[in-house]
């Protein structure tokens, strides 16, 4: 195990679309950092961390005394790496000259802005505290505070974007230079205000051609800017890639604290409670507050692998695969392997299965298809 997730489920609003557990910052923040330190005191890692991701919610929006607190928490708790990667995630409006600071004194090195547009429309829509001009703005504080890791998060498919609207987001954050920009098709999940806005028709989803044409807007521009498409939704600067995150879709050990965060060790996955009370509650009266265990079975453990890989341009290395899990990736394609090369979603040479840009586009059809 050498990553750590850190939950902090604190945001100024709950947006629309957001089904992440988050609420708004109340007078429970002492309490959850004072569970969240018992929480990482009973926690061990074995090995320094090589990675450290605090995730939300809106992390940023805790005082940098707070910010202070909790890293202290961390790094009394566990040992990083001297090379660490260390991310925080941030909105715009929660960063300033003294934010900034704090986390360069905690030791961050990689902060993911929550950005989603560069449109005024399209991010009143969403109902983001943020303007476009405060994006460039907290880009810039990060840097001069001594930041140069710098993500970007943008959201496409919106139902008022067009083409046009969506080069534009993409053009402006070209301009700003981020080492790393994620890009991630609006999904409408249920029981968020956004759901019940299609339901009603208030809205209208964009269509499978439509979503696939501004992914491909993306793709193509951002590859002419030497951002490496390496992964479904994340393009990145050369050595710029989502250490954490790589992590996941490598399928290897991490370690979750706070509120609905996951572990999953030994091949065990483990899920917190998702309310941050009940999390308080839980972590105070038992040390715990995992709320589901499940034992992952080796052959499926070796299955989510391979799943996961694909979601990777690197793709599955065969050699790699085999000496992990005592098995070629080909045997658990559940007969579909030759059907999946036939259709254009995966394509292999002597020691590589990899998806194709199609591939790309489908990954949810290529796991469908495994599991089925």
């Amino acid at each position: 195990m050498k990553a750590l997730y850190v939950h902090i489920p604190y945001c100024t609003s709950k947006c629309p679309y957001c089904d992440f557990a988050s609420v708004p910052v109340d007078d429970s923040v002492e309490a959850y950092l004072d569970a969240l330190a018992m929480e990482a005191a009973g926690s061990a890692a074995p090995r320094p961390l090589e990675s450290v991701y605090v995730g939300g919610g809106t992390p940023t929006v805790l005082s940098p005394e707070r910010i202070a607190v909790l890293f202290d928490v961390l790094r009394t708790s566990f040992e990083f790496s001297p090379d660490a990667e260390v991310t925080i995630e941030a909105n715009p409006c929660s960063l300033n000259p003294e934010a900034a600071e704090t986390l360069v004194a905690c030791g961050v090195d990689r902060v993911s802005v929550g950005a989603q547009s560069f449109i005024a429309s399209e991010l009143s829509f969403l109902r983001r505290a943020h303007g476009p001009k405060d994006i460039a703005r907290s880009v810039s504080l990060l840097r001069e505070a001594g930041i140069d890791n710098i993500s970007i998060d943008l959201m496409y498919a919106l139902p008022a974007q067009t083409p046009e609207s969506w080069r534009e987001s993409l053009v402006r954050a070209v301009e700003l230079r981020p080492d790393h920009i994620s890009t991630y098709c609006l999904t409408f999940e249920r029981g968020t205000p956004l759901w019940a806005a299609l339901e009603n028709g208030e809205i209208e989803k964009k269509s499978d051609d439509e979503e696939i044409e501004l992914y491909e807007i993306a793709r193509a521009m951002l590859g002419t800017e030497a951002y490496e498409h390496y992964e479904i939704s994340n393009f990145a600067l050369a050595g710029r890639r989502s250490r954490h995150n790589m992590v996941y879709w490598s399928n290897d050990e991490y370690l979750g604290l706070g509120a609905s965060a996951v572990s999953y060790i030994d091949g065990k996955r483990s899920t917190n409670l998702r309310e941050p009370l009940h999390y308080i509650d839980a972590v105070r009266t038992r040390g715990t507050a995992a709320c589901e265990v499940e034992q992952i079975a080796p052959r499926m453990q070796a299955i989510e692998t391979m799943i996961q890989r694909l979601r990777l341009r690197d793709g599955i290395d065969c050699a790699a695969f085999e000496a992990r899990f005592g098995l070629h990736p080909e045997e658990l394609f559940n007969g579909t392997f030759t059907e999946l090369v036939d259709l254009g979603l995966i394509e292999h040479d002597s020691n590589t299965i990899r998806p194709t840009t199609t591939g790309f586009h489908l990954a949810n059809e290529i796991a469908l298809r495994v599991l089925s």
